[in-house]
This record gives C-alpha cells, sequence and structure tokens, in this order.
C-alpha cells in the first residue's frame, strides 16, 4: 500500500484533480491520509457572486470566470483523512508531521509556494507537482495565459516529479488540447480542465508503476511577475493597435494603464470598462 499526500487550493483544477484521487486511489492500492488547502482565506461567496453578477450585467456575452461553486475543497476530503489549512509547508511541524505519517508520495497542484529540499526529501519517493503548461515552455506563473499571448496552435499541463528548480523535474505525464481562438479564454480552459479526470487516472497508475519520468528538452521559457507586468502594462495607449490591446484583454482579462484595469475598449481605443464596470459608472463610484 502506497501512502499519498496532496496538496492543493480552492480552484477548479486542482478540486477537480482531487476529486479523481479520492474516486481512484483504491484501484491503485493507494492509500491517502493528509490533505493540506493552502487556501488560508475563508473562501468570500457573497463578493464571488457579486462580481459575477457585475460581469453579467455589463458583459452579458462575456463568459463569466467566477467559479460560483459552494462545495469547497473541504467538501471533497474524505472523513477518514487528515484536513489542514496552512501555507506554511516547510515548517519543522509539517515536514515531522509528513514523516509520522510516513507518507511515501505527494501530489500538488495549484500551489504556489516554493518546497525546500527538506521538505521535498520529507515524503519518501517524493513530490509529484501539476503545472499548466506543456513543459519546458512556460514555467512560472500565468502559464496558461502566455500560450494564449504567444498564438501557440495547442497548450496544456504537464505532471512532473518536483526538485530544487522550478518547474525542471522528470515528466511524467502531459496532455495537450488544440487552442479554439474563435472562443473565450475560459472555454479553452474549461475544456482542459474537462481532461483532468481521466489523465489523474493515468498519473495514478504511473506512480504506482514506479514510474521515474523523462527528462524535459528543448528550449525552455520561464514568466514570472516581472515578465507578466511587461506584458500588461500599458504606458501610451497610441503606441498599440486596437488588436494588440484586445488581445492582450482576452489572455489576461484586462491591461493595466494608469494604475487601472481595463476591461474593454472600443476600435478607437477608448476605455470603455474599467474593472468590468462601464468607465463613467467607476468614475462616478470613486468620485463619491
Amino acid at each position: 500500500m502506497m501512502n499519498i499526500a496532496y496538496i492543493g487550493n480552492e480552484s477548479d483544477f486542482s478540486k477537480e484533480i482531487f476529486i479523481s484521487i479520492v474516486k481512484n486511489k483504491i484501484n491503485y492500492n493507494m492509500n491517502l491520509l493528509l490533505t493540506v488547502n493552502t487556501d488560508t482565506k475563508p473562501v468570500n461567496y457573497l463578493k464571488r457572486l457579486s462580481l459575477c453578477c457585475i460581469k453579467k450585467i455589463f458583459n452579458p456575452f462575456d463568459l463569466c470566470t467566477t467559479n460560483i461553486n459552494y462545495l469547497t475543497f473541504k467538501n471533497y476530503v474524505p472523513k477518514n483523512v487528515e484536513y489542514l489549512v496552512t501555507n506554511n509547508l516547510n515548517t519543522e511541524e509539517f515536514i515531522n508531521r509528513v514523516r509520522i505519517l510516513n507518507i511515501d508520495i505527494c501530489i500538488v497542484a495549484g500551489c504556489n509556494i516554493i518546497f525546500k529540499n527538506e521538505l521535498i526529501n520529507s515524503f519518501n519517493t517524493g513530490v509529484v507537482n501539476y503545472h499548466n503548461s506543456l513543459l519546458p515552455k512556460y514555467k512560472g506563473i500565468n502559464a496558461e495565459s502566455m500560450a494564449h499571448f504567444y498564438y501557440e496552435k495547442e497548450f496544456g499541463y504537464t505532471f512532473h516529479w518536483m526538485n530544487n528548480e522550478i518547474d525542471k523535474g522528470n515528466i511524467i505525464l502531459q496532455k495537450s488540447i488544440l487552442i479554439d481562438y474563435n472562443k473565450a479564454f475560459m472555454s479553452n480552459h474549461k475544456k482542459l480542465v474537462s481532461t483532468l479526470s481521466s489523465s489523474t487516472r493515468n498519473l495514478l497508475a504511473l506512480l504506482s508503476n514506479n514510474y521515474k519520468g523523462i527528462k524535459q528538452r528543448n528550449l525552455e521559457s520561464y514568466y514570472g511577475n516581472k515578465e507578466l507586468k511587461k506584458i500588461i502594462t500599458i504606458e501610451n495607449i497610441d503606441n498599440y493597435t486596437y488588436d494588440q490591446l484586445i488581445h492582450i484583454i482576452y489572455c489576461f482579462g484586462y491591461f493595466s494603464y494608469k494604475k487601472y484595469k481595463i476591461t474593454k475598449i472600443n476600435k478607437k481605443k477608448q476605455i470603455i470598462r474599467i474593472n468590468y464596470i462601464p468607465y463613467y459608472l467607476y468614475k462616478w463610484s470613486i468620485n463619491q
């Protein structure tokens, strides 16, 4: 019997992976002992619902990116499994807990915490990380958006072994789908998420057979906060075409201009909406 742990958050992809693990762990002789939710702030459903309503009122044909799912991560955790809410994973206390439980493999999805070597080594076999790009491309943050921004034909995700370098461990499994630029960004995202259940089953099968993965090859790319800021920050709108600005909004939801989040413009490049609210209403609200 292989002892496993899962570390994730309230994102749709993280919960989808976890649900599949819970459903299929017995088939691969696995025992789920520990589940960690790194989202330490309570889910504010009223705020999320309000955002969704605002977007739908002023953007009726836009696919809402707010996931109004009243089932939290905790709702999917079996009663016999230890459940923690913490982002303090590199502490001596947490590492000792892992060792006491004698956990072989930890599967991680939706966790932005850097695992130090001592934490990685506390698991008998290792740590498997989910990254939302086809590694070695688009290491770092906002990988799905980056693939769309650079007009890739396809995008996807990778399950890989974690080491002491960001997103550089051996690849265990990858899944890709074609990008349909005629559809909203979130349509492509949801299509990709729908494949996670079957991919997670394949992952568990590979792990149960002690698969070590293959080394990453080809050219790699990395995008962090610095690179993201350079793309979405617009100093002078006149330096961009309408199509270029619309593409940034399509990929990232907005572009930053004079510290405002611009979510819609017209063909004359005039600002129509800020934070999904009509320009005139936004200006009126901040002046009250």
